[in-house]
């Protein structure tokens, strides 16, 4: 009885150290694209065309079927004729497809001027808002950034209890 007792408190560690573990795999895999989106965001607000080209595979297929380099060019016109300063990404919501791909719905506020929140940018013209759809996927240990699709997103829509 106490060897059953012994193997089944065992097979519950072993269980339980394996469920631990695959929560532990997702979790890490939200934290490793979550530093993606701030690595990018970084570089975006610092005007950076590597750091943001950086999170992109070379797969990537956008709007249109716009590949990679086209990407590089579209990104390049917007970062120097753009008159933002800031950028408020907000509440990025990942979802985990499998263990090498995900799904990433997140709204952004490109804020110009000296602003410190998303609100006070909506607050009068001095800011826009985008919804992103962003798909990634792990390629050897690093996820990137394989689709995406964006759309100009409603302020009001945002500021209802999205917005810090």
């Amino acid at each position: 009885m106490n060897l059953r007792v012994a193997f089944g408190t065992l097979g519950a560690l072993v269980l339980a150290g394996l469920v631990y573990a695959l929560m532990g795999e997702e979790d890490d895999a939200a934290a490793r694209i979550r530093k993606v989106i701030d690595a990018t965001t970084a570089a975006a607000e610092a005007k950076e065309l590597g750091g943001i080209m950086e999170g992109v595979s070379e797969d990537f297929v956008g709007p249109y079927a716009m590949k990679k380099d086209e990407l590089r060019r579209f990104v390049f016109a917007q970062l120097h004729r753009s008159e933002w300063r800031r950028i408020f990404v907000l509440k990025p919501k990942i979802e985990l497809l499998d263990e090498a791909r995900a799904h990433v719905s997140v709204a952004a506020v490109l804020a110009r001027g000296d602003v410190s929140t998303a609100a006070e940018a909506l607050a009068g013209t001095k800011a826009d808002a985008f919804q992103f759809e962003i798909d990634f996927r792990d390629e050897g240990g690093d996820w990137r950034v394989i689709g995406i699709e964006y759309r100009r997103a409603n302020p009001k829509e945002l500021v209802e209890g999205v917005i810090p």
